[in-house]
C-alpha cells in the first residue's frame, strides 16, 4: 500500500471520533493534518510502515483519548509541543518503533495518563519524577530500550513510584537502571526489572504486595530477597524469577 494522502479536513472528515487504520502496510510519513481531526478520540494507525518522525501536530488533538503508533519505523525523540495539547489521552503506545532521546519534561502536564507504552524503542535518559506523581498510571511500559550500543532508560528507578497505587504493571526491564530498588507500587501485579544493573536487597515492602502475581529481576546485581517474600506464594504469587545467584528458597528459576 501506499502512504496515506491529507485530507479535505473541513469535507470528509470533520466530525470524525474513532479512525483505525491498524494492520495495514500504509508507508510513507503521517500526514501532519492528521493534527485537525478537532473531535478525534481514538487514533489506531499500528502495525504498519509509517516513518519519519512523530508530528508535532498532533498537541491539537485535545479532545484524543487513545493514540497508538505502535509497529511502524518511525524515528527521532517525542515532540515537546505534545505536551502542551492532548490534555485527555488516557492512553499512549508507541512500542516497537526507533525513537530516541529522553521523555519531554512537557508531558507531566497529561492528567488523565493512564497507559504509557515506550518500550523497544531507542529511549535514553533517566526517568523523570514527575511519571511518580501520576496517580492515574495503570501501566507502564518501558522495557527493552537498550538497543544496538545505546544504554536504554538509565539512572535510578524514582523512590515515588511506590505511590502509584493504581499501577498494575510495571515494566523496566532490558535497560541501564542502576543502584537499589525503590519500595514499588503496591497494588502492582506484574513487575519485570530484570536485565539492568540493579544491586543490593529488594525492598522489605515487597513482601506486602499482595496482589503480586509475577516478579523478575534476574540478570541484576541483587543478592537477596526478604524471607517473607515466600509467603506470598501461598496467595496469587506464582513466578518469581531472580537468577541462580541470588538467595531465594522460594523462586522459580530453574536452576
Amino acid at each position: 500500500m501506499e502512504g496515506l494522502p491529507a485530507l479535505d479536513i473541513d469535507a470528509d472528515f470533520l466530525n470524525l471520533r474513532v479512525f483505525d487504520i491498524s494492520d495495514n502496510m500504509f508507508t510513507g510519513q503521517i500526514p501532519r493534518n492528521y493534527g485537525n481531526l478537532a473531535d478525534l478520540r481514538v487514533l489506531l494507525m499500528a502495525n504498519n510502515n509509517f516513518e519519519g518522525n512523530l508530528p508535532p501536530s498532533f498537541q491539537n488533538l485535545e479532545n484524543l483519548v487513545n493514540l497508538d503508533l505502535s509497529k511502524n519505523i518511525l524515528d527521532g525523540p517525542i515532540p515537546e509541543e505534545w505536551g502542551d495539547g492532548l490534555g485527555s489521552i488516557q492512553f499512549l503506545s508507541l512500542s516497537a518503533n526507533y525513537l530516541t532521546g529522553e521523555i519531554p519534561i512537557q508531558l507531566r502536564r497529561w492528567q488523565e495518563i493512564k497507559v504509557l507504552k515506550f518500550d523497544n524503542n531507542i529511549f535514553t535518559g533517566e526517568l523523570p519524577f514527575w511519571i511518580g506523581r501520576k496517580k492515574t498510571l495503570e501501566e507502564i511500559h518501558f522495557e527493552w530500550n537498550a538497543y544496538n550500543g545505546q544504554p536504554g532508560f538509565s539512572g535510578q528507578i524514582p523512590e515515588n513510584f511506590g505511590d502509584l497505587e493504581a499501577l498494575n504493571i510495571l515494566y523496566l526491564q532490558g535497560n541501564s537502571f542502576t543502584g537499589a530498588v525503590p519500595d514499588l507500587p503496591s497494588n502492582a501485579v506484574e513487575i519485570r526489572l530484570n536485565d539492568n544493573n540493579l544491586e543490593g536487597q529488594l525492598p522489605e515492602s515487597v513482601s506486602e504486595m499482595e496482589f503480586l502475581e509475577s516478579f523478575d529481576f534476574q540478570n541484576n546485581k541483587i543478592q537477596t530477597v526478604p524471607d517473607k517474600i515466600c509467603e506470598l506464594t501461598a496467595g496469587n504469587l506464582q513466578i518469581l524469577l531472580g537468577g541462580c545467584d541470588v538467595s531465594c528458597a522460594c523462586c522459580t528459576d530453574q536452576c
